[in-house]
């Protein structure tokens, strides 16, 4: 299983320690200082007195790794416009996108089963671009419950939590969400496998202004 954590930060690195320690072909994208010091050091997982270190392949050229079975976005919602280009040669016939982001993703309403179904959201995906070049149909939700924070260049501190509950948009339990869910826990067990309505779509986590986090729970009524 070839795997792309686009956005290699607190939580991405977070993941991609956890990936590579259960045997996948695990690839990071990052930039600057961080990504300087994972290629020379590799990246470091510190849990409580345990430091975890791998050594994954990791750039800021995506082009360089080729189409991927799952590309796990680590960004901010509203940023990923600004690298669907880059993002390209990452996604083959078969990818899967999962968007472990902050923020409302951009597929939010693609099989909502509501008045908004299929639409999509200006302020996040600006034209509809990250709908058309991603693909609503590729995504994979992911709520993201770890907390986490780069301690220093190539090395990423675990504060609390270990949750990363994924699903289809249609509430449909797929293959591809298994194989997810799988290998989306840091003990590799059996993952959190839910129906989207309830576990994406009724427990969002927003980052707001001050680093503060608002947990907002909907419900949407077909």
């Amino acid at each position: 299983m070839k795997i792309c954590i686009y956005g290699a930060g607190a939580i991405g690195g977070y993941l991609g320690v956890q990936l590579a320690r259960a045997g996948v072909d695990v690839s990071l994208v990052a930039r600057g200082a961080h990504l300087a010091a994972m290629k020379a050091n590799g990246l470091k997982l510190l849990i409580g007195d345990e430091e975890r270190v791998v050594h994954p392949r990791c750039t800021d050229n995506p082009a360089e790794l080729g189409p991927q079975d799952f590309v796990i976005i680590c960004l901010k919602a509203h940023s990923i416009t600004g690298v669907l280009e880059q993002m390209q040669p990452l996604l083959g016939p078969h990818t899967r996108v999962v968007t472990a982001v902050n923020g409302i993703p951009y597929w939010y309403f693609y099989k909502h089963g509501g008045a908004y179904q299929n639409s999509t959201l200006e302020a996040i995906d600006p034209g509809g671009r990250q709908w058309r070049e991603l693909g609503a149909e590729r995504a994979i939700g992911c709520i993201v419950y770890p907390a986490t924070e780069i301690e220093a260049p190539g090395v990423i501190r675990h504060v609390y939590g270990d949750r990363f509950p994924i699903g289809e948009p249609s509430g449909e339990v797929t293959a591809d969400v298994e194989a997810a869910a799988r290998k989306a826990r840091p003990d590799h067990g059996s993952g959190d496998v839910g129906a989207m309505p309830e576990v994406v779509r009724g427990h969002l986590v927003l980052q707001v202004h001050g680093g503060g986090v608002l947990r907002i729970q909907e419900e949407f009524i077909a």
